[in-house]
């Protein structure tokens, strides 16, 4: 069974897409139009109308990706912080799984939880506008448009757009320097997607020594470090040993319950990294304080790849009364699988 997160074009791993600036948007570029068929929830408005007044950051968004409802009230946390400079804007499209009436539905079943601007896309034409001009293609996907109406970052939203949003609303985001991180980074997907591994990790490795990187900087890029060595049946042991330590210094539980997923349920890991799979999600859930529906039902996936069902029960069931909205048949089911594996086994 997919997670929600693993549905349609995938979620929320991919630190930038592979395709390139598709449509020629570049960061330091003037932000193109919201076009919106429907403000769902806040205000409307347009980028004009807040020019020279207040930050904007945009998150593309669905009601099926796990990691974007995971990251709902750290956004609504920023809008609170920043009510006064910030607009925080959650855009999402129509999809076969995301329709007007589910997000309408699941806007209004999070409540004050999810207290920022939501809009619904006209057809998809500010998905195009933003995520295929930069080449993003991967969800939650986030960008930053500062006081002069530049679009200034772009990228998976994790700490450093924290730290890129701080210094925008200061006024003192050095945007050729994340336009040069940003180019790096999708030469190093361009080469992933190819399946070249070496020249992916030799990108990698360059990366890492030419960008001043803090110690929080450098995880997500260790992961990309990982993926190449375990898609690499002979590096397996290698990968163990930098997916270990990536594990224990990631902070992010968004990053964590996703890394645990995706070596969880990609066919190209064969199973072999359910340990640590096991690790990330039991670190993912310790930072969540066991409130989190998607990293519960996540850990439930690992204990139940480790054999132990009875565990997976019961976490699926917690997963199930922590989750609102449509969040919750998808737990049902989960919970139904590890039942019948329990019956059958017995």
């Amino acid at each position: 069974m997919m997670k929600l997160s693993a549905m349609l074009a995938g979620c929320g791993l991919a630190l930038l897409a592979t395709t390139g600036s598709a449509a020629g948007l570049e960061l330091g570029d003037r932000a193109p139009t919201l076009k919106i068929k429907e403000w769902v929830k806040g205000a409307s408005f347009d980028l004009e109308r807040v020019r020279g007044q207040k930050v904007v950051a945009l998150e593309f968004w669905a009601t099926w990706c796990a990691p974007c409802i995971t990251h709902i009230p750290h956004l609504t946390e920023l809008q609170a912080k920043h009510k006064k400079d910030l607009v925080v804007v959650g855009v999402t499209a129509e999809d076969p799984a995301n329709s007007l009436e589910a997000v309408r539905k699941f806007v209004d079943g999070q409540g004050r939880k999810m207290g920022y601007t939501v809009a619904f896309d006209d057809g998809t034409a500010t998905q195009k506008a933003y995520m295929d001009a930069m080449g993003m293609e991967h969800l939650p996907s986030a960008y930053i448009i500062d006081r002069s109406g530049r679009l200034v970052w772009a990228g998976y939203p994790d700490n450093e757009m924290d730290r890129a949003l701080e210094r925008a609303l200061a006024g003192t985001l050095d945007v050729e320097q994340v336009k040069r991180r940003f180019k790096a980074r999708q030469g190093i997907d361009a080469a992933m997607a190819k399946e070249d591994w070496p020249a992916a990790l030799k990108r990698i490795d360059e990366y890492l020594r030419s960008a001043k990187l803090s110690a929080d900087e450098r995880v997500p890029l260790d992961w990309l470090r990982f993926e190449c060595l375990a898609r690499n049946s002979a590096s397996a042991s290698e990968a163990n040993r930098v997916g270990a330590a990536v594990v224990g210094a990631d902070q992010l539980l968004e990053r964590l319950d996703s890394y645990a997923w995706q070596m969880l349920t990609d066919e190209a890991y064969g199973g072999r990294f359910n340990s640590l799979a096991l690790a990330a999600a039991k670190r993912a859930n310790e930072l969540a304080g066991g409130r989190n529906a998607s990293v519960l039902d996540t850990l439930a996936r690992a204990h139940f790849a480790a054999g132990q069902v009875e565990r997976a029960i019961e976490l699926a069931r917690q997963a199930i009364d922590t989750a609102e909205g449509p969040e919750k048949e998808f737990y049902r089911q989960s919970l139904a699988e590890y039942q019948a594996a329990s019956h059958k086994g017995g």
